[in-house]
């Protein structure tokens, strides 16, 4: 082996982490390992839309929340990590390949989470995030500029690690409340004066965290197909089908639509909490999306039937609600070609697209499957068309 490579090699086993700089103008792209760690989170949602599955109801929706809430968070720390730090060697993939272990083992207790296995899954949890905290220690001592920041995100996270290893050890429904005090702490962390400040000195890389919000958004769309196409397997494809399909498709193609179509054009304002509101707003609409594919799989196993269950009608309509809103305040976090006439229209539609839902809510399951599903295909058709229409008079 030639020196030059023994070099390389040495580089990739061992390179103390570093700051990302992108005020400099330092490039941030999507590694492999980060898309190689959202592979696990593919598993672990289909697994959280099987929970919900099986109990559609008030009940059953609450717990989906609850067991959304760590699992989106987890992921988010790390995005947020990596989108600061810069850092590949061998201690941060073994690193990795522990929180990714953890991860797994929370997705096998997702179903048993509020029965027989809450302290498996409270452990698990726990153990994602002690291993966020390994991560923030190693920057510690070659980072000095990040000490302070640093210091405020392992402060609120060691708390949540003793809330979460508590939890493990009492009974529902005082676990879930540790669970949601924990998140209300590490995410109440974020927006503290002291934090939002030291955030202001080291900004996030605006271009690489809209990647990644992409990418999982692209993920959780994703686990509409696959919910579908699963319990589709073997189905004969009838005329009634084949077009209940087509529109079924059009309406999941219309909502990556609405939120990539101007990705790269818009930029997230500057203003104060714009970017927290851009952040944040992930949250509701990556849920939604994800409570969209489980409703999309009941509504299809229904196609053919003149009358819809309420139940599916109300999830599958509660769940654009909160894409429609979502996507409505990310619209206004956005600066559209900076037009802000612009971010208000187009918040306009998305919110007039969530008042079409809450009514069909109401009457939905009486105009059966492929009524309900043109009907849906019907209103994303026209948001989408009323976001191109300034397009088509004025071509980009």
């Amino acid at each position: 082996m030639s020196a030059t490579a023994r070099i390389e090699m040495s580089k990739t086993l061992f390179s103390l982490p570093r700051l990302h700089r992108a005020a400099h103008g330092e490039e941030r792209k999507v590694t492999w390992l980060e898309l190689f760690y959202d592979l696990v989170y593919v598993a672990v949602l289909i697994q959280l839309g099987n929970v919900l599955s099986e109990q559609i109801s008030l009940e059953g929706f609450g717990r989906f929340v609850i067991l959304f809430l760590p699992l989106w968070w987890a992921w988010t720390g790390m995005t947020f990590y990596m989108n600061r730090f810069v850092v590949n060697d061998l201690p941060h993939r073994l690193l990795i390949y522990l929180q990714i272990t953890a991860i797994a083992v929370l997705g096998i207790s997702l179903e048993g989470a509020f029965t027989g296995l809450t302290q498996q899954f409270s452990l698990a949890y726990a153990a994602i995030r002690l291993v966020q905290v390994l991560l923030y220690v190693r920057t510690w001592k070659h980072e000095p500029a990040t000490r302070p920041l640093t210091q405020r995100y392992v402060t609120g996270y060691l708390v949540g690690i003793a809330l979460w290893v508590v939890a493990g050890f009492l009974p529902m429904p005082y676990a879930a409340g540790l669970w949601l005090l924990a998140l209300a702490i590490e995410i109440g962390n974020a927006f503290l004066p002291g934090t939002r400040a030291l955030v202001s000195l080291l900004p996030p890389d605006a271009e690489h965290m809209r990647e990644r919000y992409g990418i999982f958004i692209i993920i959780v769309l994703g686990e509409s197909f696959i919910k579908t196409i699963t319990n589709a397997s073997g189905t004969a494809i009838s005329l009634e089908i084949l077009v209940f399909s087509l529109l079924a498709i059009f309406v999941v193609f219309g909502l990556w639509w609405l939120y990539f179509d101007d990705v790269e054009a818009a930029e997230i304002k500057h203003r104060l909490f714009a970017p927290y509101v851009w952040i944040y707003a992930h949250l509701p609409l990556s849920l939604g999306i994800t409570a969209f594919g489980v409703a999309s799989k009941k509504i299809f196993a229904s196609a053919g039937e003149d009358h819809l269950k309420s139940g599916y009608v109300v999830l599958y309509c509660g769940a654009l609600i909160l894409f429609a809103l979502a996507s409505a305040a990310l619209e206004l976090a956005l600066e559209q070609e900076h037009e802000r006439k612009k971010d208000w229209r187009r918040a306009g539609w998305r919110l007039g697209m969530a008042a079409a839902m809450a009514g069909l809510m109401l009457f939905g399951a009486s105009l059966g499957a492929l009524g309900f599903i043109a009907v849906v295909a019907a209103i994303v058709l026209v948001v989408v068309a009323l976001d191109e229409w300034p397009h088509i008079q004025e071509p980009r």
